[in-house]
């Protein structure tokens, strides 16, 4: 598992390898937020909308004393080069048994080459769809499909109903 991480993680970060400097503007945008909400504690207009990875972001910052520029660059590669092989783990071993995993080819994963609120997201919703395959892990399902509801919730909320869907009907 450690081998198939870290060729996955090598994928992840070849955007950030190659793109020294960003890649696109958006991220730009969510770091000089990020940065405003440490200086001043807030952030204005008031819009609860990306709070849920701002807060990740700070508080990794806060913690590590990493700088918001590497952890806005790299948060979604490494977090997904490390998480998808564990989470698709235990589905190479048995048959599939959930439908939210038809939903899981639908997922471009161009999405894991740069940290933004809608990546980090699709981060959440594809973890959570392959959490919700059996009963032990459909609480780690939900809290990913409730991460996602806090970091985006036009993707948040879609991925909250199709995992409480697919439980109940289970049920």
């Amino acid at each position: 598992m450690l081998l198939i991480s870290a060729h996955t993680l090598t994928f992840t970060i070849v955007a950030y390898l190659v793109f020294k400097n960003g890649f696109g503007f958006d991220p730009f945008i969510h770091q000089a937020s990020e940065k405003e909400i440490l200086d001043a504690g807030a952030i204005y207009p008031k819009q609860p909308y990306y709070i849920g990875q701002y807060m990740v972001t700070l508080f990794l910052h806060t913690l590590s004393r990493i700088p918001i520029f590497f952890l806005d660059h790299a948060l979604v590669p490494v977090l997904g080069g490390l998480a998808i092989p564990f989470a698709l783990a235990p589905l190479l071993k048995e048959k599939f048994r959930s439908l939210t995993l038809l939903f899981v080819p639908l997922f471009p994963l161009s999405f894991l080459i740069v940290t933004t609120p809608h990546n980090f997201a699709m981060l959440c919703a594809l973890l959570s769809f392959l959490f919700v395959k059996e009963s032990s892990s459909v609480r780690l399902a939900m809290v990913f499909a409730l991460a996602a509801l806090c970091i985006h919730p036009l993707i948040g909320l879609p991925t909250l109903l199709i995992v409480l869907a697919t439980f109940l009907s289970t049920k």
